[in-house]
């Protein structure tokens, strides 16, 4: 490695809870540490207390496979994924929604995500992964992470809603209320930065600039769609979103919609192709091997990978897998119990919060190799071939898996290799990487990276 890459550290002793507060302060101190320190010293399910609430976060496998899968039905989203913050941030759509209206805004988008149609994403992808890249000059340093998200996000609304949106600079507009939204979010102390703290002005000014931006994008479709029905109806995804024929409160629901998808879609892979692309900045020779892998497709051309190049393309594919096992987005996952239940041995009652931390158990060293290194060959062969359901799940897992899992490995892989085909990325030596758990683990705030010319 080149550069170091390691987490915090914090000074709270996560055996002893405080008095009044519980284990919040040592998790707040640093959030991936207390996880790791839990994972080390305890087995089974560790019950924990935040303030006068107690939580129960699982360590085994086969404990998170009952509670995300097999036993799905007696567990829901935890509370603070109704609080006014995620509100803001994510809006009223599928992360948050529970029972029937769950399963209406699913069925309504799901069909988006089939197969037949990403051929055609593959293309938009491409198209927009390589207007991106020619704005880029080499030996200049680019916020990498914004970077990705307005990547991201431009991909987002073209799957929204079918063409560029001509509101003038909305991808700007939304990076900066996300970007805002997130540091708010990580600057918060209370669990999960969820807690009933007041919201700041700024972030009050950031959501209400977000859900200006949201509404306008929803107005241009909807004209759009009056003028020439025939070539709109059905060609994207806010066309199936429930409401999307509707006024008043169901109109409403559409705007929650619109924001799940651009916050939720585009986050997710802005920041695993964030982490893609840092991993490879400290590690030069799967660098190399990478770049090996994707002229030996492309040749020596400036072009974009097309779907049909990825069956080529095994090591771009087990690179971005092994980014999203080291720093998967979604780094928590809560659930809470409908009914009092047995967890291994450990009792739930009704309304228990349960935990789960893909951070925690794809890191952990009873299931992966070596499992703090950098590693994608790992991919390739028949080492993750027996991993439990319940030990790899960074887009979750059950009923509630992302939806659009597929096209964001699609989308990882496309946007990873047409960037690796054109330039080299590195990092500051000096600069440590120390993740950042926000809504989703991204890389330190501002944190730059230089572009060298293949």
């Amino acid at each position: 490695m080149t550069h170091p890459m390691r987490i915090g550290r914090s000074d709270f002793n996560t055996d002893v809870p405080h008095a009044i507060t519980g284990h919040l302060p040592a998790f707040n101190a640093d959030p991936l540490w207390f996880l790791t320190d839990c994972g080390r010293y305890n087995r089974g399910v560790l019950s924990l207390r935040i303030l006068h609430k107690k939580l129960f976060l699982l360590l085994e496998p086969a404990d998170i496979e009952q509670v995300l899968i097999t036993d799905h039905r007696n567990f829901i989203k935890p509370e603070w994924l109704r609080t006014p913050f995620v509100n803001r941030l994510l809006g009223d759509g599928l992360v948050n929604s529970e029972g029937p209206v769950w399963r209406t805004r699913h069925d309504g988008c799901r069909h988006a995500f089939e197969n037949s149609r990403m051929e055609r994403y593959a293309e938009m992808i491409s198209e927009l992964s390589l207007q991106r890249i020619d704005t880029w000059t080499a030996g200049e340093a680019i916020n990498l992470q914004r970077e990705m998200t307005q990547l991201t996000l431009e991909v987002a609304g073209r799957l929204l809603f079918g063409a560029d949106p001509t509101v003038p600079d909305w991808v700007t507009e939304v990076a900066d209320a996300l970007d805002t939204l997130m540091v708010c979010f990580g600057s918060r102390y209370s669990l999960f930065g969820m807690g009933p703290l007041p919201a700041s002005s700024r972030e009050i000014r950031a959501a209400r600039r977000l859900d200006s931006v949201i509404t306008n994008l929803i107005s241009q479709r909807l004209e759009q769609s009056g003028s020439d029905s025939q070539s709109f109806a059905r060609q994207d995804l806010v066309s199936m979103m429930p409401g999307y024929q509707c006024e008043g409160s169901d109109r409403a629901q559409l705007h929650g919609q619109v924001k799940t998808f651009l916050g939720a879609g585009s986050e997710s892979s802005s920041v695993a192709l964030t982490w893609a692309l840092v991993l490879l900045a400290g590690h030069p020779e799967e660098d190399a091997r990478l770049y090996t892998e994707v002229r030996s497709v492309l040749g020596n051309t400036m072009r974009s990978p097309t779907l049909s190049d990825l069956t080529n393309m095994p090591y771009t594919r087990a690179v971005i897998s092994e980014a999203l096992r080291l720093y998967p987005p979604l780094w928590m996952i809560g659930r809470q119990a409908i009914e009092a239940t047995t967890i291994g041995e450990c009792a739930i009652p009704a309304g228990g919060i349960v935990m789960t931390s893909p951070w925690l158990m794809q890191r952990s060293a009873r299931i992966f190799s070596d499992p703090n290194t950098f590693r994608p060959e790992r991919w390739l062969g028949s080492e993750t071939e027996s991993i439990p359901r319940g030990a790899y799940f960074p887009f979750g897992a059950g009923p509630r898996i992302c939806m659009g899992r597929n096209f964001a490995m699609i989308e990882s892989c496309l946007v990873l290799a047409a960037i690796v085909n054109r330039y080299q990325v590195e990092i500051p030596r000096d600069e440590p990487i120390i993740p950042w758990p926000t809504v989703t683990l991204r890389t330190p705030h501002g944190l730059r990276a230089q572009l060298i010319a293949r």
